[in-house]
């Protein structure tokens, strides 16, 4: 359809500048409000972050992160204000380098199956589709998942 066959009966009445201007407003309008109302949203995470750094300043050290958590429901005990999170710290890097020594090597050689040997097969087809199923997952859900089984 080219600009002369273009019913003018559709555009009787409205004025292209005016609409054009008048969207101009309307988003800077919208694109202001959007910003105060992320500033606005900022604000407490901002004041969160400040009390934490601010309070919990003192007790950053090295042993926080080598050191076990104190006893529990002792708050009389000596190690009560000491310990920190490092069974967890171990814990974690333990889980990550087992998922890594068991995905690592499987990634790797389906990555080069595909890419070398199945290129336009069934199979490929598969792995190709349940890859993409799987980085459209939230890691979230599949840990409640992989935690339910």
């Amino acid at each position: 359809m080219t600009p002369q066959d273009f019913p003018s009966s559709l555009a009787s009445g409205r004025s292209l500048t005016r609409t054009l201007s008048s969207k101009t407003v309307f988003s800077n309008v919208m694109t202001g409000l959007a910003f105060a109302c992320a500033v606005i949203a900022l604000i407490p995470l901002v004041a969160v972050i400040l009390y934490v750094v601010i309070n919990g300043s003192a007790r950053l050290s090295p042993q926080l992160f080598t050191q076990l958590p104190p006893p529990p429901y002792q708050p009389t005990s000596p190690q009560f204000n000491t310990g920190g999170f490092g069974n967890a710290f171990v814990g974690t890097l333990m889980t990550v380098g087992i998922a890594s020594l068991i995905s690592i090597p499987f990634g790797v050689l389906a990555a080069i199956y595909l890419s070398g040997f199945a290129r336009d097969t069934k199979v490929a087809d598969t792995i190709n589709f349940l890859t993409n199923v799987l980085s459209g997952v939230p890691s979230i859900v599949m840990g409640v998942f992989a935690y339910g089984l």
